[in-house]
């Protein structure tokens, strides 16, 4: 931030011979960053990223200063420099789509060669034909290129899946949030998991119901009996009859 700097007292002694007298400078605005208690190094700001920067420093930044705005060489549009890289990947796909309808005619690829030794142009140009057609964008393409045009394709299609249909290669995240199918298999997952939490509750009641219980034989035999015993609630137990005989002479 720019601050008040206060300049030093002067003293200075009159050419014509005179007592000194002493020189006070106004206080003054500069933008500047005190480095040491002798140097003082003002500072510039960049206009692309508004960063501050020293003299030395400043040269050579708003020459690389990725927040600057630059010129394709591709299609001459104004492109951030830090988007520049991608940005020329993408116009020159684009191109390749165009190529076709140039001024070369239609299925020529125009390719800067070399300069041949005791050549008297300086430049020549040299045209080739198309070896392959892709089969996304149909544009032809020289078959040294053809794989790299294959993977970089933003027209290409695959198939989804889960539900195979035919969806475009850059818009396969968004349809698989979308996808029907996608969405069918994880109710059917959450299905099972809830079924299976029901099975697992069903069979820890049965095994309550299934105890075996003590109970004093109703004829006041001696021996106790073995019975079943079902769980109709939590207060309530019914006892299954068990016919016991006993003989009269007991």
């Amino acid at each position: 931030m720019p601050y008040i700097k206060k300049e030093k007292h002067a003293n200075y002694r009159c050419a014509a011979g005179g007592a000194q007298k002493k020189l006070t400078a106004d206080n003054v605005l500069v933008d500047a960053e005190v480095i040491d208690e002798n140097e003082v190094k003002r500072m510039k700001q960049c206009q692309f990223c508004h960063e501050r920067f020293t003299d030395v420093i400043y040269h050579h930044h708003i020459n690389n200063c990725s927040q600057r705005f630059e010129q394709c060489r591709i299609c001459s549009k104004q492109v951030l420099k830090i988007d520049m890289h991608r940005h020329e990947d993408e116009c020159r796909l684009s191109k390749n789509r165009e190529s076709k309808d140039s001024n070369y005619g239609k299925g020529l690829y125009a390719e800067a060669m070399p300069v041949v030794a005791g050549s008297n142009s300086q430049n020549e140009i040299y045209f080739q034909e198309f070896n392959e057609v892709c089969p996304n964008c149909n544009c032809k393409i020289p078959e040294s290129k053809y794989f790299e045009h294959l993977q970089l394709c933003f027209n290409q299609e695959k198939y989804c899946q889960f539900c195979r249909v035919k969806i475009p290669f850059n818009k396969e995240q968004e349809h698989i949030k979308q996808c029907a199918k996608v969405r069918e298999m994880n109710l059917n997952k959450e299905k099972k998991y809830n079924q299976g939490n029901r099975v697992n509750k069903n069979e820890d009641e049965s095994f309550f119901r299934k105890l075996m219980f003590w109970k004093e034989n109703p004829s006041h035999h001696k021996d106790n009996i073995l019975v079943d015993a079902e769980v109709i609630d939590e207060n309530e137990v019914k006892w299954r009859e068990v016919k016991h005989a006993v003989s009269d002479s007991d």
